[in-house]
């Protein structure tokens, strides 16, 4: 089981996080966690981050 989140801190850095027992799904979920924390740093109106101005 893998458990994967992404939260943005109060700074405004958005933090990736990955649990797991399994390297393999590990590594996988890390790389997809990854992705959308930048994308959430990027675009943070689409995770409701910030309000549309």
């Amino acid at each position: 089981m893998v458990r994967w989140h992404t939260t943005r801190r109060p700074d405004q850095e958005v933090e990736a996080q990955v649990r797991g027992t399994d390297k393999a799904a590990v590594v996988a979920a890390f790389t997809e966690a990854c992705a959308q924390a930048v994308d959430r740093a990027q675009n943070p109106v689409k995770d409701g981050d910030i309000d549309e101005q």
